[in-house]
């Protein structure tokens, strides 16, 4: 999620070989880096990340998920090996903002006022907010009145808050939302569109999921967010680094293989052309 002045699409020349997924990549003594990259631990690429399949997971202290592979296969393409620092989402951002940990993953919006505070990456998904309910509900409008949950920093939660009102509750993790769902203490969840199916799954929920038509009380309904790697403000040369990878990824096919891997939705890969902040 992005595209501010320092923020482009940049060619990496350094081939890629084929991914092997699911794993922190080491680099080789004979690295040769793309760049001269300055990280919290000499030799390491330290991602703050939680638990939020399809997007992030970390499984045997490896990462894994779209994002997790993605900033792994990037951390070996500069002769550094990825390295999971697990927390609850609502610490990510602070660990990256503090200097203890190199970049956040896990489905972050690019924003306006995200990109005022932190840098920011290049996009390589979209997301769309979706009701997940056993009831089935279809609007957000239908809510009005239900207990609701939903995780801490969504770009949603405001407006939610606003329009649903008391029974609008915040977790700090997707664990505990759905078990609340699941045991009946919520009607319904609000989550991103690509993670909802995988968390029904992982905890054998039966409930709808639905992407509610357009409400204007709603501002993530009206206009999808993009993703966003964010980083430490003033470290450029990790954007940088983070963007060559990206695009060659996308380009040699190997960002495509990851998302098939994890039966990312298509609909969610296709970004908008010109790229876009939201607010």
């Amino acid at each position: 999620m992005m595209i501010i002045k320092k923020i482009g699409l940049f060619s990496l020349v350094l081939a890629l070989t084929q991914m092997a997924g699911g794993f922190s990549f080491a680099a080789s003594s004979d690295c040769k880096p793309k760049h001269d990259l300055k990280t919290v631990e000499d030799g390491v690429l330290t991602v703050a990340a939680y638990q939020a399949p399809p997007y992030i997971g970390i499984e045997d202290n490896k990462l894994v998920g779209v994002d997790g592979e993605v900033l792994a296969r990037i951390a070996e393409l500069n002769c550094l090996k990825a390295k999971p620092m697990t927390l609850d989402i609502a610490a990510v951002i602070q660990a990256v903002q503090s200097g203890r940990a190199d970049v956040a993953s896990g489905d972050w919006y690019l924003s306006k006022s995200r990109a005022k505070v932190m840098g920011v990456t290049e996009p390589i998904y979209r997301d769309n907010l979706s009701i997940v309910s056993p009831s089935g509900f279809k609007t957000l409008d239908a809510l009005v009145g239900k207990r609701v949950g939903t995780l801490q920093g969504n770009m949603w939660n405001d407006d939610l808050q606003k329009l649903i009102g008391s029974t609008f509750t915040l977790y700090q993790s997707q664990q505990s939302v759905y078990t609340d769902l699941k045991n009946g203490r919520l009607d319904a969840v609000i989550d991103a569109a690509a993670s909802s199916p995988a968390q029904l799954k992982l905890l054998d929920i039966k409930a709808e999921v639905t992407v509610p038509p357009p409400d204007k009380r709603v501002g993530q309904s009206m206009k999808p967010a993009l993703n966003t790697f964010p980083i430490k403000k003033g470290n450029d040369e990790l954007v940088t680094a983070i963007n060559d990878g990206i695009k060659e990824m996308r380009d040699s096919g190997e960002l495509k293989a990851i998302f098939d891997k994890y039966g990312f939705p298509e609909a969610l890969r296709k970004l908008p052309d010109p790229i876009y902040l939201i607010e």
